[in-house]
């Protein structure tokens, strides 16, 4: 808890730090964007890291409390895209999904488990997005929401804070690095793994210019890296296989629906 905490300081203080001295860079371009993202990767990554582990009393209490600060915020006149907005959200974001991923990364069994969470995960995250009633979809579509959703990150050259990361990104990252000390997986190539993974995640972001979902990106650079986690065991697969596919069925039923609304 203690190693966490500082880490989580010092993911505050990076990004207040950043906060100051982005104004007088003078311009935002494509290099920009990508220093501001890689440097909140870099810093979720690090709190991620040191997720202790904590029961469920304690992982719900997290959540529930950070629902009932962020609807808190919601309704105040707290500037959540100001500097001091941003770091209180922030810090309850982080809070909340080291929690959430925490537990669940803790409580998986075998290293081929990792399969199915980047397979559903990624899944779900692509429906999510692209899908015109997908969760993430509709929170990007309403910008008071996704302030709260969402860390944002100071724009390197001007004075804005831009929402970067969600929730979800947040979880799943806790969630592959609390799985890698419970399976005695190596600890630097996950942390490697991920950070490659941000670094396509961004990559994508400049290049095509519209939002992206990051899980696919994560769950392949770890599959990549961690090759025991490829094997998923015989006796899971036919359960694990069988909720992949409900899963792609209703994640293409929805987009096919989106896409017929469309028209």
């Amino acid at each position: 808890m203690f190693h966490w905490s500082l880490s989580l300081i010092g993911a505050l203080g990076a990004q207040a730090l950043l906060g100051t001295i982005s104004p007088h860079i003078g311009y935002v371009n494509r290099l920009t964007f990508l220093a501001s993202f890689l440097t909140l990767a870099a810093a979720v990554l690090l709190v991620a890291y040191y997720t202790p582990k904590c029961s469920r009393q304690l992982c719900l209490g997290i959540i529930f409390g950070a629902i009932c600060v962020l609807a808190g915020l919601n309704v105040s006149d707290v500037e959540v895209r100001g500097s001091m907005g941003a770091a209180l959200v922030g810090a309850v974001l982080l809070t909340a999904s080291c929690a959430a991923g925490g537990y669940a990364g803790h409580r998986i069994e075998q290293p081929g488990h990792l399969l199915l969470v980047a397979l559903l995960s990624s899944v779900l995250d692509v429906a999510s997005v692209f899908g015109r009633y997908g969760v993430t979809a509709q929170v990007v579509a309403r910008p008071e929401m996704l302030s709260l959703l969402a860390i944002s990150w100071p724009m390197l050259g001007s004075r804005d804070y831009v929402p970067m990361l969600g929730f979800g990104d947040l979880a799943i990252t806790s969630l592959y690095l609390s799985a890698t000390r419970r399976t005695g997986l190596r600890h630097v190539r996950s942390l490697c793994s991920l950070g490659l993974g941000y670094v396509a995640v961004a990559v994508a972001l400049v290049r095509f210019e519209i939002p992206m979902p990051a899980l696919p990106f994560l769950g392949l650079a770890m599959l990549l890296g961690q090759p025991a986690a490829r094997a998923l065991p015989p006796q899971d697969r036919r359960v694990g296989i069988t909720g992949l596919l409900l899963a792609a069925m209703g994640c293409t039923a929805l987009m096919w629906w989106t896409l017929c609304e469309s028209r």
